[in-house]
């Protein structure tokens, strides 16, 4: 294994040890959501809201049908060496209907862990899912591109929605600008 990769993963190892403990706030959880990775490198940090019921089991974000769907996009596009990660760590439980948004003080009780996480993957560029993640994002980064949250896309009718396409040609014109993108024209339909 390479040193590099040895040091990082040992620093995750560090870091979901220090945060799965934390207390903070009255949703604090046992099973907390912290990241998922697709690659050995972050060159994309994709941010989103909170956990939901699904990844508060599994202990990953997006593992739902948000993510799901999420995973669809990101692969139409070809898109490599991300990672997946939450503003806040645990699920905040809602009424009936089960999800709500997480409060100012549980984003604030969660923006170190956040912080800190972004210390260890140093991403190239920051895509924010939803606007939670746009009006919260990690210190150390800059607000590159904002996407609708995979949640707002599945109630539009998911990859059939003209929501979803949008959301496809923003990503694909983004990682174009970046030089990590094929040609748009070879992967896009018309919206």
């Amino acid at each position: 294994m390479n040193p590099f990769n040895y040091n990082r993963m040992h620093a995750y190892a560090k870091h979901r040890a220090k945060w799965s403990k934390c207390t903070r706030c009255e949703i604090s959880c046992r099973v907390k959501s912290f990241f998922r990775a697709n690659g050995n490198r972050c060159d994309y940090l994709f941010v989103g809201e909170a956990p939901g019921p699904s990844e508060s089991v599994v202990g990953r974000p997006m593992v739902g049908q948000s993510g799901k769907l999420l995973d669809s996009l990101l692969a139409e596009v070809s898109m490599k060496n991300y990672i997946i990660t939450n503003v806040i760590a645990c699920y905040p439980k809602g009424d009936e209907n089960g999800f709500r948004l997480p409060s100012k003080q549980e984003i604030a009780n969660c923006k170190e862990r956040l912080d800190e996480f972004v210390e260890i993957v140093r991403p190239r560029w920051y895509i924010s899912l939803g606007k939670v993640a746009k009006a919260n994002p990690p210190t150390g980064t800059s607000y590159h591109l904002e996407l609708d949250h995979p949640s707002f896309i599945v109630r539009s009718g998911g990859v059939d929605s003209l929501v979803y396409r949008r959301n496809k040609h923003k990503l694909i014109s983004f990682m174009e600008k970046t030089g990590d993108g094929k040609p748009a024209e070879k992967i896009l339909k018309p919206i």
